[in-house]
C-alpha cells in the first residue's frame, strides 16, 4: 500500500493532480496486462519504446510489463526516426498513441500516389479484400485467390517495412480512429486499441489478440471491474485504483466515491463485455435545441481524410456546429505543384 510513483496528470481540464499510484496498484495493473500478453505467441519479445515514461500508459505497458516477462526494450531517441528503428528493432510489440498511427496511415497512402496506377489499384485490392476477411465477410474462390497473390506481393513487404516480427501495436491515450484501425488490419498488422487512466495504473481494458473489435477497447483486464452510472459514465475498481491525489482530499473524495472511480468518460458495455468510449462528460456539446454531441467522433471522421490534420469541432450553446480544419500541408503542396 506504499507509494511508489506519482504521476502529475496533463491538467488540460484543471489544475494538474499528483496521482499516487502504490506497489499493489502497478503490480496488479501489470499482471492484468500479461494476461494479454500470454495469447501472443512469441517466446522472446522485443518492445520498442517510443512514448516518455513520465506517461502512466508507457511507464506500465512499455517498461514495467517488458521487465515482467523478460523482454527487450529499445528506446527510441528521435521520432523521426521510428521508420529505420523498427528496421533495425525488429520489435514483436510496440505501444503507442493513435497519432502515430494516423501519422503512418497518411504516410503511406501519401508515398502510394507517386506510384503507378497498376499498384495503386494493388493497394485498394488489398484493403479491400483484407477488410473483408477482418470482418467475417466470405470470400468467393477467386477473391481467395486474388487475396492469396495480394499476401505475397503487398502484406509481406508492408509488414516488413515494420521489422517483420511485429504481432501487434497496441493504441491507448486517446480514441483509434476506425478507417485508421482497418486499415492496418487489412494489411495483416494488428493494433489491439485499449483503454485507461493513471489512476487505474492505467490499464483498464484492451482488446485480446484472437478476438479483436476495432471500434472497442475491448473487456476490462483481469483483477478491474467496470460498470456504468445512470449517466453512462464508466465507474471503475479493483486493486489497480490510486491510493488518491497527492495533497488533494477533495478532489479525491471526488474522483473515488465508494470504492469506485469515477473516470469522467461516457461508455458503453456489448454483450461479449467489450467497452466503448462514446466521449467525455465535460466535453459533451449541448447545443441551443438542448441536443447532447459529443464531438470526437465527428473529429475522428474528419481525420480519416488524407487532406486532414487536425480537427475541432465545437457549438456550444448555439442551433450549429462549426469546425477548425488544419488541412495537410505536404498534401495540399504537392497538389498545387500540378
Amino acid at each position: 500500500d506504499d507509494v511508489v510513483s506519482i504521476i502529475y496528470t496533463s491538467g488540460t481540464s484543471s489544475k494538474p493532480k499528483g496521482v499516487m499510484l502504490t506497489h499493489k496498484s502497478i503490480i496488479s495493473n501489470i499482471l492484468g496486462a500479461n494476461e494479454l500478453v500470454k495469447e501472443i505467441d512469441v517466446k522472446d519479445h522485443k518492445f520498442l519504446s517510443i512514448i516518455p515514461l513520465s506517461h502512466a500508459y508507457e511507464h506500465t505497458a512499455g517498461f514495467f510489463l517488458p521487465i515482467l516477462i523478460g523482454a527487450e526494450i529499445y528506446f527510441n531517441e528521435n521520432r523521426d526516426q521510428i521508420v529505420n528503428d523498427l528496421l533495425t528493432v525488429k520489435p514483436t510489440l510496440m505501444t503507442a498513441v493513435p497519432r502515430l498511427y494516423e501519422v503512418l496511415h497518411k504516410k503511406i497512402n501519401n508515398q502510394l500516389s507517386g506510384q503507378s496506377d497498376f499498384t495503386q489499384k494493388l493497394f485498394a485490392k488489398t484493403i479491400e479484400l483484407g477488410t473483408k476477411k477482418f470482418k467475417n465477410i466470405d470470400l468467393n474462390f477467386l477473391e481467395v485467390f486474388q487475396d492469396f497473390l495480394l499476401d505475397k506481393l503487398v502484406r509481406k513487404k508492408i509488414q516488413k517495412k515494420f521489422g517483420g516480427n511485429l504481432k501487434a501495436f497496441i493504441s491507448g491515450g486517446a480514441a483509434l480512429n476506425e478507417q485508421v484501425g482497418l486499415f492496418f488490419q487489412s494489411l495483416g498488422i494488428n493494433i489491439l486499441q485499449g483503454y485507461g487512466q493513471t489512476e487505474c495504473s492505467p490499464l483498464i481494458s484492451c482488446n485480446p489478440i484472437n478476438n479483436i473489435k476495432i471500434n472497442s477497447v475491448g473487456p476490462v483486464i483481469r483483477g478491474i471491474e467496470v460498470k456504468l452510472s445512470k449517466e453512462n459514465e464508466i465507474l471503475v475498481r479493483g486493486n489497480s485504483l490510486m491510493k488518491g491525489y497527492w495533497k488533494d482530499k477533495k478532489n479525491t473524495n471526488n474522483a473515488i466515491i465508494n470504492g469506485w472511480l469515477h473516470t469522467g468518460d461516457l461508455g458503453s458495455i456489448d454483450k461479449d463485455g467489450y467497452l466503448k468510449i462514446s466521449g467525455r462528460i465535460n466535453e459533451m456539446i449541448v447545443n441551443s435545441g438542448g441536443e447532447n454531441i459529443a464531438p470526437v467522433p465527428i473529429e475522428s471522421l474528419l481525420m480519416s481524410y488524407d487532406e486532414i490534420e487536425q480537427a475541432l469541432v465545437y457549438g456550444h450553446n448555439r442551433p450549429f456546429l462549426i469546425c477548425i480544419l488544419i488541412p495537410n500541408e505536404k498534401l495540399l503542396a504537392s497538389n498545387l505543384g500540378r
